[in-house]
């Protein structure tokens, strides 16, 4: 049973974390819309769910890859060019604070430049290499999503009536 949960482990802990955080919602709507209809409480409580948490961040989450992608199709065209401000920095810096420099041997500015091009190519292809994970890994993501909607949909309405029967089942309980 582990091993079948393991690949939904995350839809299943948000599931029960925002079963836990979202009860309280749960109990006022049940009590506002009658105690004959959990199921309609439980709906409700999740709409508001995925208003209040899911759809925010679904919407930052968005707007982070957009702005990411941008930044990044500006260093590869050209647009922003860290080599040209580090060369406004440097030129700026008092000759006391480049004497420390060469001191330490940060002072050549092409050896600098040439190890913060090579980290900065390294970074745009781990960059590249996640944003393709992303691409492989939104079929996951959906379906986990979805688990996720439907574990929260059943531990609001029948959360209080499984517990009972977890702790009557359990032996350690007694």
């Amino acid at each position: 049973f582990f091993w079948i949960l393991l690949p939904f482990f995350g839809a299943v802990l948000w599931g029960v974390a925002l079963a836990i955080l979202f009860t309280p919602l749960y109990k006022r709507l049940l009590q506002a819309m009658g105690k004959k209809r959990p199921t309609a409480a439980a709906l409700a409580t999740l709409g508001i769910v995925l208003v209040i948490v899911i759809l925010p961040l679904a919407v930052i989450a968005s707007t982070l890859v957009r702005d990411l992608a941008a930044i990044t199709l500006r260093i590869r065209t050209g647009d922003l060019n860290f080599v040209s401000y580090f060369q406004q920095i440097v030129a700026a810096l008092p000759d006391w604070l480049m004497r420390i420099l060469d001191r330490f041997g940060l002072g050549n500015f092409e050896a600098l430049m040439a190890k913060l091009t090579d980290g900065a190519a390294q970074g745009s292809q781990i960059i590249a290499q996640q944003a393709l994970s992303i691409g492989q890994n939104t079929f996951d993501f959906i379906v986990s999503f979805f688990v996720m909607l439907y574990l929260l949909f059943f531990l609001l309405r029948d959360g209080a009536a499984l517990s009972r029967r977890v702790r009557e089942s359990v032996a350690l309980a007694r």
